[in-house]
């Protein structure tokens, strides 16, 4: 199943379906091998180069990890990559760079709760607690979020794609309100958008997948009047 998956990814005609300067974002999990698949394969066959990486921290609601940043077996956060076409060539992570690249900067954790106070790591697995101790501090941030008690229910992005790709989308400016369907629903300022494997639909975006419609269900929703 993970070598047909990977077949799958790797087909994709992603190239053909970027316009010039597209970003694209790929969530992947904790896995060494994952994460060098995407960026030194993926990313330089489809002509993009890595320009942000998202670390998607689940807390509780109390604003605290759900579990420790020094655990064994399984991590607070996941990670998103995004990468930007380019026509200039695309150099190859190597071992060092990527146990870089994908430390947790712990330096922006206070920006979500003065509270969370993560316990420390063992010294061979030391995070980055400063932007200068961090050769890759300009490609990172982090979002939070309480995770959903569904599988692999991910956040909603088109907010983080308005904030750090402005020239990509049509966003108004923060001080006006967004544009309102004719149904008085808010639509998203993002651009052109499509998610590939989307499980749920999103304003003003493609959603392709076999199961776009999983996350549409009506218990997932919550009333509230206009």
């Amino acid at each position: 199943k993970q070598w047909y998956q990977r077949r799958v990814r790797d087909k994709l005609p992603i190239p053909s379906l970027l316009r010039s300067g597209g970003i694209v974002a790929v969530w992947v999990t904790n896995k060494r091998s994952y994460i060098d698949h995407v960026i030194n394969k993926l990313f330089p066959m489809w002509h993009l180069r890595l320009v942000k990486v998202c670390f998607w921290l689940k807390v509780t609601i109390s604003g605290e990890p759900i579990v420790p940043f020094h655990s064994p077996h399984k991590k607070p956060y996941e990670m998103l990559f995004f990468g930007q076409q380019t026509d200039d060539e695309i150099k190859n992570f190597d071992e060092s760079s990527i146990d870089d690249l994908i430390k947790f900067p712990l330096y922006n954790i206070h920006k979500f709760s003065a509270d969370t106070n993560p316990a420390p790591c063992p010294t061979s697995d030391a995070l980055p607690s400063s932007p200068e101790g961090d050769p890759f501090s300009h490609l990172k941030f982090v979002i939070a979020s309480v995770p959903c008690g569904q599988h692999s229910r991910k956040p909603p992005l088109q907010c983080v794609f308005d904030e750090l790709f402005p020239s990509q989308t049509t966003a108004a400016s923060p001080l006006e309100d967004p544009p309102v369907s004719p149904e008085g629903i808010p639509e998203s300022s993002s651009g052109e958008g499509l998610e590939v494997f989307a499980r749920n639909l999103t304003p003003g975006w493609t959603s392709v997948g076999n199961e776009v419609l999983q996350f549409q269900d009506v218990r997932y929703f919550v009333e509230q009047q206009l």
